[in-house]
Formats: structure tokens, sequence, C-alpha cells
């Protein structure tokens, strides 16, 4: 059990970098895509925390809801994954969902999720005025 133990430790840690990686992705990605938008916005008169706010915290809800969706979802395949093992083995392993590692890692996502959005400020404050003269000649 030790050597399961450590392994579940492993995999988790794995999991929660290929997160990091995968949150500050498509943070970049919405930025990247809003160049021209954040660009106009900026001609308008928006001031820097108004355009971070606009641009970054659009997809608040959407990680807070996909985290939410996903515990009952991964709970259910991995229930359903342990009962098929059962039916081929000889021994089950109950599936639980300890409350506490819940709340940890949704406090772990929204971590993460502010971390990619610091990170990503910087790129929405580089995006000058110019961008959306260019967008409009292409």
């Amino acid at each position: 059990m030790t050597s399961l133990a450590s392994t579940v430790v492993f995999i988790s840690a794995m999991a929660f970098i290929i997160e990091l990686i995968i949150i500050y992705l498509v943070t970049s990605m919405i930025v990247e895509e809003n160049k021209s938008t954040i660009s106009l916005m900026k001609i308008f008169g928006y001031r820097k925390k108004e355009v971070n706010s606009l641009i970054l915290n659009s997809s608040t809800i959407v990680v807070m809801a996909g985290f939410l969706i996903g515990i009952p979802l991964s709970f259910a395949l991995m229930g359903g994954l342990m009962k098929a093992l059962e039916n081929s083995l000889i021994f089950s392993i109950s599936v639980m969902i300890d409350p506490l590692y819940v709340i940890i890692g949704f406090v772990a996502v929204m971590l993460y999720y502010e971390l990619s959005k610091l990170l990503c400020r910087r790129k929405v404050n580089a995006i000058s005025m110019s961008e959306a003269l260019k967008a409009g000649t292409e």
C-alpha cells in the first residue's frame, strides 16, 4: 500500500503541474485572440485596471463551474472503473472523496488561475493601441 500511496502522490503532483500549464495556456490564448479588442479598449480610454478586469476575469465562473462539475464526474468515472476492476479481480477498492481534498483542490485551482492572470496581465499591458490599426489593415 505504501508504493500505491507514493504513486498516487506522484500522479497528483504531476496533475497539478499540468493543470498550471493548461490554465496559463488558456489564459494566454484568451489574451492573444483579443488583441484587437484590447487595443480598441485602450483607444476608447479604458484604464489598465478595467481592461485587465474585462479580459482576464471573463472566465472565472467557467473555471469554477468546470471544477465543480468535474468532481462528481470524476467520482462517477472512478466508481465505474473500480466496479470493472472488482468484477475482474478478487479485491475491491472503494472510491471516496474527502471533502478536505476537494477544498484544497479548489483553492489550488483558483490560486493557479489567479497566478496565470497575473502573468498574463503583462501581456495585456504590453499590447499597444496600434494593434487595432494593424488588425484593421489585415
